[in-house]
């Protein structure tokens, strides 16, 4: 399927296909399941979803293969498949959360980060236990309370992101219980690319070369992309982009720092490089990109 900007999944999107959805904070996207079939095929780009079927049933295409999630289900989509339609049916009731890469890294860093993705990659479907699903509903319809609280709440954002981070402990937790998901020691690879994620999710302005990553790992750049798509199925320059655009977009909505002082501060070597930068990945210019970020609900 050739990529345009009509057909690429991304939050933003998300924010379109799904009219209540409520953005909880950077990276994070919280929405009920609509009431009407979606037919269009999307490539999803960098974005984690997880959709929990409440009551009912729904069937959905990914990647060409039709399936079909009841209630008390787990959907998992993940990033770079191709999904083609979801279909709920009558009674079918449910929410989704979607994440951005490096925020679904952020909720998951106390776990078995590896293990935990391929399991998640390996399925489309997955069925927990009545009790690990309903502690699930539980914290979701809290999150619900303070997503759709008109009130001014200055820990909005806060509140969610911990209440997520509890539903992927929640998730976790039940697929130990119901697979042979089983903490093991990882090998050369996985352990490679498990420091990489750390170097990572631990970096306050991350760097923008592979080979700054690799040298702290005492390894050669060709060798840490070859981990990465082992591991991963994305180059270490996908992902390091990935958290080098978390950056921009966290400097330009929150800080009071000139546009000018926002390059500097995530180290390029000018305004002009950051600006075409910020035009290829973002498709607009950074003080457009500003704007709109400042408009976003949280």
């Amino acid at each position: 399927m050739p990529a345009t900007a009509d057909n690429i999944l991304t939050l933003d999107k998300i924010q379109l296909i799904f009219p209540e959805a409520v953005t909880l904070a950077e990276g994070l996207l919280f929405a009920p399941f609509p009431q009407t079939s979606l037919e269009k095929m999307m490539l999803n780009e960098g974005v984690m979803i997880i959709g929990f079927v409440k009551s009912g049933s729904v069937g959905f295409k990914i990647n060409g293969t039709e399936y079909k999630a009841q209630s008390g289900d787990i959907i998992v989509v993940n990033p770079g498949d191709i999904t083609e339609s979801f279909s709920p049916g009558k009674s079918c009731n449910g929410y989704l959360i979607a994440c951005s890469v490096n925020r679904t890294i952020e909720l998951i860093k106390d776990l078995d980060f590896y293990r935990l993705m391929q399991t998640l990659r390996a399925t489309r479907v997955v069925s927990l236990s009545p009790n690990s699903f309903d502690n699930i509903l539980s914290i979701i319809s809290v999150i619900e309370k303070i997503s759709l609280n008109n009130k001014k709440y200055n820990l909005k954002s806060l509140s969610c992101l911990h209440l997520t981070e509890a539903i992927a402990c929640e998730l976790y937790e039940g697929i130990v219980q119901t697979t042979s998901l089983q903490p093991i020691a990882p090998s050369r690879p996985e352990a490679i690319y498990r420091e990489f994620m750390e170097l990572l999710s631990k970096s306050s302005i991350h760097q923008r070369d592979v080979k700054w990553y690799a040298d702290k790992l005492c390894i050669s750049p060709k060798y840490l992309s070859r981990v990465c798509n082992i591991c991963s199925g994305r180059s270490a320059s996908d992902w390091i982009r990935e958290y080098v655009m978390y950056d921009i977009r966290i400097h330009l909505k929150n800080s009071s720092m000139s546009i000018k002082e926002v390059a500097h501060r995530l180290g390029f070597s000018s305004l002009t490089f950051f600006g075409k930068t910020v035009r290829r990945w973002f498709g607009i210019t950074p003080s457009e990109l500003r704007a709109q970020l400042r408009k976003q609900k949280l």
